[in-house]
């Protein structure tokens, strides 16, 4: 995401990033990270961001900055002729550096750990200051500004950032960023080329549909036990056990494994008493709004798009599930014996 602050247009680190985020704790929001900010001889530089689906771009007056994804949980970036500041939006639980190049900084609302390394050639630094919005600390947390600096004025310079649940040694070499644009470049066109048929009428609005579900996957992590397509990378931050039927659908032809995770990620989380929970993100199921059961509807669509013979592996796993969920419906939401299910929300 990108904002103005203070006169100078900034790129928001969080919400942009391929990581499975939800927010938990106020009165910090988990995806918020760190803004990049491009500074030299002291002076931050206003620069413009341009980006595509394999990078962006920071252009300043005589210097600039771009930004990979290594992998799913990775951001590989440099610059030439300044140097990158990551500001803090939050405050940090504790912050360590368990060998040289390599910091650590705990996020507990967002229930993990920055690991921040830097490239051969840069210097990496960190201080103690506010956050972008003037905090000094919260509780007994503090905010760390990260400065990743040429040892050679000139040089380029640069860095990755880590997310990860858990603590990483993370000693494998960075590659470099033109070799992770390649990679990426090659898993998108493979993402792209798996596009459905569509009438040319459709076409650009078929792109972006395809696009936007290529933007929402999310690996496995924490509650996620298998790969997940979220609604959205900003607030919708998570999957609703019947927005996951729908992108189950949208994607069978292309991965029908992933398809029919979208199914499995909930029941996962079936309740003792056959209930699903209503969303599930990286931090947690929630089984509150429970949403109406539309399960049958959704598994007799995808046995039409695969075949029976290709489907029934899935089906031996899921048909006692939801048998017990269609149960709970009728044992816990009929509360005057009708015959019909309440939904309340």
């Amino acid at each position: 995401t990108t904002r103005n602050i203070s006169g100078t247009h900034r790129v928001a680190l969080g919400t942009a990033a391929n990581v499975a985020i939800s927010r938990k704790d106020e009165p910090f929001w988990a995806h918020d990270f760190f803004e990049f900010a491009l500074f030299r001889d002291g002076v931050e530089l206003t620069y413009e961001a341009r980006a595509s689906a394999i990078r962006l771009d920071l252009i300043a007056d005589g210097a600039s900055g771009a930004v990979v994804f290594q992998d799913a949980t990775t951001l590989r970036f440099e610059t030439v002729g300044c140097e990158l500041r990551l500001l803090p939006a939050k405050p940090f639980a504790a912050a360590h550096r368990p060998r040289p190049g390599l910091l650590v900084l705990m996020d507990y609302p967002a229930r993990g750990w920055h690991h921040l390394r830097a490239v051969a050639g840069t210097l990496m630094t960190d201080e103690v200051g506010l956050t972008l919005a003037g905090n000094a600390r919260h509780f007994h947390d503090l905010p760390r500004t990260v400065t990743f600096a040429p040892m050679v004025p000139g040089l380029p310079c640069g860095g990755a950032l880590r997310f990860c649940t858990y603590e990483d040694r993370w000693s494998d070499p960075l590659p470099d960023l033109v070799e992770c644009e390649r990679e990426r470049e090659a898993g998108f066109s493979a993402w792209m080329r798996g596009m459905p048929n569509v009438l040319p009428v459709h076409r650009e609005a078929a792109e972006e549909a395809w696009f936007i579900l290529w933007g929402c996957r999310v690996p496995v992590s924490g509650a996620l036990k298998r790969p997940a397509l979220f609604m959205s990378k900003f607030w919708m931050n998570k999957i609703w056990a019947w927005d996951n039927t729908f992108n189950a659908l949208a994607i069978v032809h292309h991965d029908p494994g992933l398809a029919w995770d979208q199914l499995h990620i909930f029941f996962d989380h079936q309740g003792p008493n056959g209930v699903l929970p209503d969303t599930v993100s990286d931090l947690e199921s929630v089984p509150m709004h429970v949403k109406p059961p539309v399960y049958g509807w959704a598994i007799s669509r995808l046995i039409d798009r695969v075949g029976e013979a290709a489907a029934l592996p899935h089906l031996e796993q899921l048909y006692e599930p939801v048998v017990r969920l269609t149960e709970w419906w009728f044992n816990y939401r009929d509360h005057d014996g009708d015959g019909t299910c309440q939904y309340h929300q």
